[in-house]
């Protein structure tokens, strides 16, 4: 019994920063990605117990070896999260405790010593799974999905790409000097690119839930007075969307692509890329360094996909960290957020490889329906208090996205300059599908990043500038 107590200490102990990260970032981590790195840190710190233990001879000292080891490493990942680049440090230190300990003789203040991590580590666990228990049994968060009526059917692909923060051709001119390679490659492919498109809200879980719902979310996400349960929300409104649902009624494959905080998604068919597990132990920058590329180049595998299908694909890209130099290689000098030169040097990356991807579908696919959107623009005139009180500047560039179709038969009388993103699938809906509720009025809302979310009509303010 008391080694049973011994072990469950140490779980604890292994797993706590893990627990407590998941606890204080409710609905924003793949369950299945916490879940496994909590397993092999318990393994490994059973493992190490018993090696110690066999060792040592005494229950005692291999479990304060091991908890002394599993602190520093749990130091470590605050000091660097990449620590794997200090694991020589982590061994120097784990060896020098077990030095210590193993000449330590005092057996009563060890019991003690254990006893205290073992009352500590409960306290901890019940504190960090009541948050949990709650947050997973309050229906209220997901959201009842519905699918929208439809009078005919088409066999076409039809995919939709999202550039996360991609800026409109007229606002890199206009912020950067930079004229834009992708948006005339999109016309000379035939593409109907919206010249004054504008995002209807200018955070990436209002702007795209919004979307593959067909309709504004104020309803949803006013007044939710807490960031966890907000972006559960949210990404439960992306994965098993209004959009996804008709299509699949429709008989189409619905295929998924996201970053990585929306990637598990049990209502798609199928899911790329398939995440190496080994990336759950990278910083979030060498995990987008990583996976950018594995994204763009999964396209040859959807194109292979058998049967119609509907692509849903969110690029976390020209969107801050900014990883990349313009030619692909690692940018290492990024000045941070708000850093306009390396994001101009991102959006070219971006561009470089979003027309080789749209390229392929044309080459492979060409009956396909193409929506290539952003979210929203960029943010490099902000600041983090600017964000509170935004100017027209600050809104002109946040609410200028890309927003361009592509429809195999030509006809975008559908279309006008002005298109929000609210509308992107009622049209496609309304001109392929049969769908009679015709399109919203187009409006554009404001909330900044705090708590409670707070929606204000800004249109006034986007048209003005626009």
């Amino acid at each position: 019994m008391k080694r049973l107590f011994i072990i469950s200490t140490l779980i604890i102990v292994a797993i706590f920063p893990t627990l407590f990260l998941w606890t204080n970032n409710l609905g924003e981590l793949p369950f299945r990605n916490i879940a496994i790195k909590m397993i092999v840190l318990s393994i490994a710190s059973i493992a190490f117990f018993f090696i110690t233990r066999f060792f040592i001879k005494t229950d005692e000292k291999a479990s304060l070896m091991t908890i002394a080891s599993l602190l520093s490493y749990h130091f470590l990942t605050i000091v660097a999260p990449e620590w794997y680049n200090l694991i020589f440090i982590w061994i120097a230190l784990t060896c020098l405790m077990i030095i210590i300990i193993k000449k330590w003789n005092g057996i009563k203040t060890q019991n003690m010593i254990n006893n205290i991590f073992c009352i500590i580590a409960s306290t901890l666990l019940i504190l960090n799974i009541i948050p949990l228990i709650i947050f997973y049994t309050d229906s209220s968060r997901i959201q009842s999905q519905q699918i929208v009526k439809t009078n005919c059917n088409i066999n076409n692909n039809i995919y939709y790409i999202i550039l996360d923060a991609y800026e409109r051709e007229d606002i890199q001119q206009e912020i950067f000097l930079y004229k834009s390679k992708l948006t005339p490659f999109l016309r000379d492919q035939g593409f109907y690119v919206v010249d004054k498109s504008t995002s209807n809200y200018p955070w990436t879980f209002c702007s795209i839930p919004s979307t593959l719902k067909m309709d504004y979310i104020s309803d949803v996400l006013d007044d939710v007075n807490n960031g966890s349960k907000y972006q559960d929300i949210a990404i439960n409104l992306i994965k098993n969307s209004v959009v996804s649902r008709t299509f699949k009624s429709l008989g189409y494959k619905y295929i998924y692509e996201a970053p990585f905080i929306e990637r598990d998604n049990d209502y798609a068919d199928i899911v790329f890329p398939k995440e190496e597990e080994s990336l759950l132990w990278f910083s979030n920058n060498d995990r987008k360094y990583t996976i950018i590329p594995q994204e763009f180049n999964s396209i040859d595998d959807i194109l292979g996909v058998i049967g119609k299908k509907f692509v849903f694909m969110h690029m976390e890209t020209p969107h801050e960290p900014f990883v990349f130099n313009s030619d692909g290689s690692r940018n290492i000098k990024s000045l941070g957020f708000y850093d306009g030169q390396s994001y101009l040097n991102q959006l070219k990356f971006t561009e470089s490889k979003t027309i080789s991807f749209i390229l392929k579908i044309r080459k492979y696919d060409p009956s396909a329906i193409i929506i290539l959107q952003s979210d929203h623009g960029s943010d490099t005139t902000f600041s983090d208090k600017i964000w509170q009180s935004p100017s027209e500047m600050n809104i002109h560039e946040r609410y200028s996205n890309l927003s361009a179709y592509y429809f195999p038969d030509g006809d975008y009388s559908i279309l006008n300059k002005t298109m929000t993103s609210v509308n992107t699938f009622r049209i496609i809906f309304t001109k392929y599908f049969g769908y009679q509720e015709g399109l919203l009025p187009e409006r554009n809302y404001f909330t900044g990043p705090g708590m409670p979310v707070k929606f204000s009509d800004i249109t006034d303010i986007v048209k003005k500038n626009n």
